[in-house]
């Protein structure tokens, strides 16, 4: 019985000091987590981790304490004894979640630690890597970057400099062409102008001071400017027309390879075929024809007509000496 007794005793002792020590207990947002998700959108499914993230990130902590305080820092990965990258303090809201404002870090790999005050044990901790798009190449007078110097630039004592003033402290990226009608500058002239007396002109008027840049070439029924008319079209009456057929208002090409953009540039029974009016019985052959009717000409009927009578001469002769 005394045996029995101290038995029970023991046992309700150890009872009490299990139930004392919070490792035998926790208190239920002591089993938070934190998540990493990428830039300032929540995936879906909310509860899910980004092991990469670009640049933009931010954390999201679920199942903490409600009002609790959560400890959280950063830091590079493996560790370096230097300071966290980042740290700070979230305080859980009614429904235990925790969130940071949107962060930022280099390309690296780092490890976010958290910890919520009160609770038992060391920090939890979880790897995740920042993988950064390059970014634009620099600017002129500007240190190069990972993606180097802006196209055109090269560098030249830390920087990245116009190769037509290296050593000016006032070089400038080169400037796009000069339009019609502007001095030329270090890039030249526009494309399809020249220079004259100093500035960028259009050759076809160079000494008109109200010179413009050459326009499009004119299209059909519209009358041929400076740049003429548009391929495939020539000048009738003071119109752009299809010259195959002038004086037909919606005149379309009547002869194989001419010119076309569409199959209605065609005749019926033709189709636009590699910008060429084609039969479509042959649209890919270099000697395709359209086929038109076969008419002969007056020469070709003389002909046939001597070879037909004297077939029939010869005919006659034998049969008379027969």
């Amino acid at each position: 019985m005394i045996v029995l007794i101290l038995v029970l005793s023991l046992l309700l002792a150890f009872g009490s000091i299990t139930n004392a020590d919070p490792l035998y207990n926790p208190p239920p947002g002591c089993n938070g987590d934190i998540k990493v998700h990428n830039g300032d959108e929540e995936p879906s499914p909310i509860q899910q981790d980004h092991p990469k993230v670009g640049c933009s990130f931010h954390l999201h902590g679920f199942n903490f304490d409600p009002g609790s305080e959560i400890v959280w820092y950063i830091k590079i990965h493996p560790d370096t004894g230097e300071d966290p990258v980042l740290s700070g303090i979230l305080i859980a809201d009614a429904n235990g979640e925790v969130r940071t404002e949107l962060l930022s870090l280099p390309t690296d790999m780092y490890k976010v630690f958290w910890h919520q005050t009160g609770c038992p044990g060391g920090d939890k901790h979880k790897v995740f890597k920042v993988e950064c798009e390059p970014p634009p190449p620099a600017d002129c007078n500007e240190p190069p970057n990972e993606s180097g110097c802006k196209e055109g630039l090269t560098e030249h004592e830390g920087l990245c400099r116009n190769p037509a003033c290296l050593d000016e402290a006032d070089c400038t990226c080169p400037p796009p062409p000069a339009d019609c009608n502007e001095p030329p500058n270090e890039s030249g002239c526009k494309e399809g102008l020249t220079e004259h007396e100093g500035l960028c002109r259009n050759p076809a008027c160079l000494d008109e001071a109200d010179c413009t840049c050459p326009p499009p070439p004119a299209d059909c029924n519209e009358p041929p400017n400076e740049s003429g008319c548009k391929e495939g079209l020539g000048e009738y009456n003071g119109l752009c027309r299809n010259l195959a057929c002038p004086e037909q208002e919606d005149c379309k090409p009547q002869k194989c390879n001419q010119v076309c953009s569409v199959n209605s540039d065609c005749a019926d029974d033709r189709i636009c075929h590699n910008n060429k009016c084609r039969n479509s019985a042959c649209k890919g052959e270099a000697d395709c024809v359209c086929g038109e009717e076969f008419v002969p000409e007056p020469g070709t009927l003389f002909l046939l007509g001597s070879g037909l009578m004297g077939l029939a001469g010869y005919a006659t002769l034998r049969f008379r000496s027969k």
